[in-house]
């Protein structure tokens, strides 16, 4: 069994591209192993937001258009 801190945020608000956007109950670990981790990652829910996303692997860059 592993016991970790974290705190859970009622409301998370990410503003891209002039518009914000509200996740609702984020869990923000405090562990200081964040190599590991595989939590905290912006999901398919996020980018349908969106009318266009754009993932630049060649320049390593995330465009998003509303």
């Amino acid at each position: 069994m592993k016991i970790e801190k974290s705190y859970l945020l009622p409301q998370f608000t990410l503003s891209v591209n002039g518009s914000d956007y509200t996740f609702e109950q984020i869990n923000v670990e405090t562990s200081e192993d964040i190599i590991n981790w595989e939590d905290g990652n912006l999901g398919i829910d996020f980018f349908t937001r969106f009318d266009k996303v754009i993932f630049n692997t060649r320049e390593m860059f995330l465009r998003l258009v509303k």
